[in-house]
């Protein structure tokens, strides 16, 4: 069996590893993005994903096919579809010869292509996909944003965020109705940002870093940074009481938090399969949709995240958010699922 994954983005890598691990012991190279490498953080990531595997850059469609020479089989891509950001992922599924079958992830819960806010509703144009297989978190018909030409080629697979053996097992224990298991916690409230989102942009980013600099004020607070936003890149510092953790999601102890607070974002599922108590960020005038997050808390002020961070260890807030993973409905057996998929490289 011959698989190659394609890594395009730096948030690729946590989306592929859990299937790069399934994949052990299979003719296994990737596809890494020139750019990637021209970062020393995004590259050590890479690294770690790939390890020994065959790696080959690509800036440009023919580099790619290039490097597939001599090569057949299952081509995985984490993000692929006609937005600007997917562009490189994008051409590439397109011009790939018959010799390969191609597949792209749903890359996140909010997803282009998958599962719109209203964001994404603003550039649907951007969805729609090349490659041949689909692969989403959830059944089709909770799907509603896949568009029509590419429903005939839509596969539910579930999530790689449950492929691992301790996350699935989870997920299966949860789907079954247990109840949250006890948990020690010792790391105190985390704060996951994501400021670089365009939806973000102006009066809810000034909001969001308010509060967060009101909270820190009163007690200590970790911020998780996404990669691609402006703590990570240097461009504003945090404010006095805040710590980042900057590691990879795919290497954090997320599971050591007695709280956490996020906007709307993938993250929250991160953190609720730890069973950490989570609350979605909103802002006071709405600007940012959080209709896909159900039931769970939300808060606005400062003094609302205080109040979450304060009640944090009542039981009914894991079963709440036990009860929303459970009414997503990711399917049975994503390990099967998967494997089913790696299967399509057998005959590519």
């Amino acid at each position: 069996m011959s698989l190659t994954f394609v890594v395009s983005l730096i948030q690729d890598v946590a989306v592929l590893a859990p299937l790069v691990r399934r994949a052990a012991g299979r003719d296994v190279a990737f596809l890494v993005a020139d750019r990637l490498a021209e970062q020393p953080s995004a590259a050590a990531r890479v690294a770690a994903l790939v390890g020994e595997a065959p790696v080959h850059a690509f800036d440009h469609t023919t580099d790619a096919l290039m490097a597939l020479n001599g090569r057949r089989g299952l081509v995985i891509l984490a993000s692929e579809s006609r937005s600007i950001h997917h562009r490189p992922t994008h051409a590439l599924a397109a011009a790939l010869p018959s010799r390969f079958v191609s597949a792209t992830l749903q890359h996140g819960y909010e997803c282009i292509g998958f599962l719109h806010n209203r964001a994404h509703d603003l550039g649907r144009a951007d969805a729609g996909f090349a490659a041949d297989i689909v692969c989403g978190w959830f059944a089709a018909e909770r799907m509603p944003d896949v568009p029509a030409a590419d429903r005939g080629k839509f596969m539910t697979t579930g999530s790689t965020l449950f492929l691992d053996e301790g996350p699935a097992d989870w997920l299966d224990a949860l789907m079954a109705g247990a109840s949250a298991p006890s948990h020690s916690r010792t790391g105190g409230l985390l704060v996951c940002e994501n400021l670089q989102s365009v939806r973000l942009a102006g009066a809810p980013r000034a909001a969001f870093l308010d509060a967060l600099t009101e909270v820190a004020r009163h007690r200590p607070v970790t911020v998780r940074p996404h990669p691609a936003g402006p703590f990570a890149k240097g461009e504003i510092a945090p404010p006095p009481g805040v710590k980042l953790d900057g590691r990879p999601v795919e290497t954090a102890d997320l599971g050591l938090y007695q709280a956490a607070i996020s906007a709307p974002s993938t993250v929250l599922l991160d953190l609720m399969r730890y069973d950490v108590p989570v609350a979605v960020w909103r802002d006071a005038d709405h600007i940012v949709d959080d209709s896909l997050y159900g039931t769970l808390p939300r808060v606005t002020t400062a003094a609302d995240w205080l109040a979450f961070a304060d009640a944090a260890e009542d039981a009914a807030l894991i079963e709440r958010q036990r009860a929303f993973i459970r009414g997503l409905g990711f399917p049975a057996d994503t390990r099967g699922r998967f494997d089913a998929l790696l299967a399509f490289g057998e005959t590519g």
